[in-house]
């Protein structure tokens, strides 16, 4: 069940603006299609594997992208209706993770659901912020970007971004000794980012919000 721990669920806890490891931290198991997951790439891999999760028929967007290693699972929506997109391996101990978490009619902003998942790992002793919400782009797109510490000694970097009325996070999830390295190699995979609902950002666009899921613009 170490895969399912690590599932970017985001909507477990409190009415479903959740975020990653609430599934963990809450004890829930959520049954999903493992599929099966090759060797851990070393960091700065080639990005050999095309990603892409479809757009859903209830109109959220789908994306498609290239990243060092396939995804265990692609777009498996879960019982809050959230859809966990992918989980890839980025190196050692570290994997880029990508959920669609509903509308933001019922969701919030990502501004505002940055807040409530802070507050709300905070407040059960999950995690600790040590990056506040700091406003910044992600493939030409308003975004809020924000880092925990959490138990257990793991880091999440997170972004969190609307598009077309669907909010969306990106996880970087990793360890002390590897986050600049992942940084890093998330940075390759979202430049390749696309959309799959028929708009498609530029490739400065692109580029734009890889760079800011590692630092603010």
């Amino acid at each position: 069940m170490g895969v399912v721990r690590e599932i970017l669920l985001a909507g477990l806890i409190s009415g479903g603006v959740g975020l990653l490891l609430s599934v963990l931290y809450l004890g829930v198991r959520v049954a999903v299609r493992i599929g099966r997951e090759g060797p851990v790439p070393e960091f700065g891999s080639p990005l050999s594997y095309r990603i892409t999760v479809p757009a859903g028929i209830d109109g959220r967007p789908g994306e498609t992208f290239l990243a060092p290693s396939e995804s265990r699972y692609i777009g498996v929506i879960n019982s809050d209706a959230s859809r966990s997109d992918c989980a890839v391996r980025l190196g050692p101990g570290s994997r880029l993770l990508v959920v669609c978490f509903g509308p933001v009619a019922a969701r919030g902003t990502a501004a505002d659901s940055a807040a409530y998942s802070i507050e709300a790992m905070q407040r059960r002793g999950a995690a600790k912020c040590t990056i506040p919400p700091t406003p910044t782009k992600f493939a030409g797109l308003p975004a809020t970007t924000y880092t925990l510490h959490l138990r257990g000694g793991r880091i999440l970097h997170e972004l969190k971004f609307e598009h077309n009325g669907w909010l969306y996070g990106v996880g970087i999830l990793t360890r002390e000794e590897h986050s600049a390295a992942a940084r890093e190699q998330a940075g390759a995979i979202l430049r390749t980012w696309q959309w799959l609902d028929g708009s498609r950002p530029s490739a400065a666009q692109v580029s734009t919000g890889a760079v800011s899921l590692i630092r603010p613009t």
